[in-house]
């Protein structure tokens, strides 16, 4: 298991920068439309990029929104089709952290044979670490990187391993 798992974390403020550095590859919105299409193995983490899924008319395998973009409260998906059909589960997950909620989350997501939606109340954009430590070889995670692009992770033992590094250095609270 990963660095962390089952355990709340807290980003500290000395980690954030590297978080502007992608952990996989950065694209454009057509190179975006083009790698996620067709893709049965797509996990999205944050609103934008499963609206961009979406209207790639690419359904994500695991979408994990919180229905803010930037922080400020965001309808776009109100009119996509995310949960039709899907799994919905629901994990607090305040700003800056991973909780252990969210560990348990993901594992459900990666284990239920369908599409799955989590729904964050708090903040999702750290999760996308534990989702490329914990999804399986072939999926591919994608996140956004404000004014940048979207990140597609291949899931490889490489892309895992640099997860869970970044994990191992993130703050443990409360031995939870």
């Amino acid at each position: 298991m990963p660095s962390g798992f089952g355990k709340t974390l807290r980003l500290p403020e000395a980690m954030r920068p590297e978080l502007r550095i992608p952990f996989g590859r950065l694209t454009d919105a057509e190179g975006f439309d083009r790698e996620v299409k067709g893709h049965g193995k797509l996990v999205t983490v944050g609103d934008y990029v499963t609206a961009a899924a979406l209207t790639a008319t690419q359904r994500p395998r695991v979408a994990i929104v919180d229905f803010h973009v930037e922080r400020r409260p965001d309808d776009r998906l109100n009119d996509l089709p995310l949960f039709e059909g899907a799994k919905t589960l629901e994990v607090e997950n305040p700003a800056g952290q991973i909780a252990a909620g969210a560990w348990d989350a993901l594992m459900q997501a990666f284990d239920h044979p369908g599409p799955v939606v989590i729904r964050v109340r708090g903040e999702e954009d750290l999760m996308a670490l534990p989702a490329i430590a914990l999804a399986p070889p072939g999926y591919v995670v994608a996140y956004g990187l404000p004014a940048r692009g979207a990140v597609l992770v291949d899931i490889t033992d490489e892309s895992r391993g640099r997860a869970d590094a970044f994990l191992a250095r993130m703050e443990v609270l409360n031995g939870n």
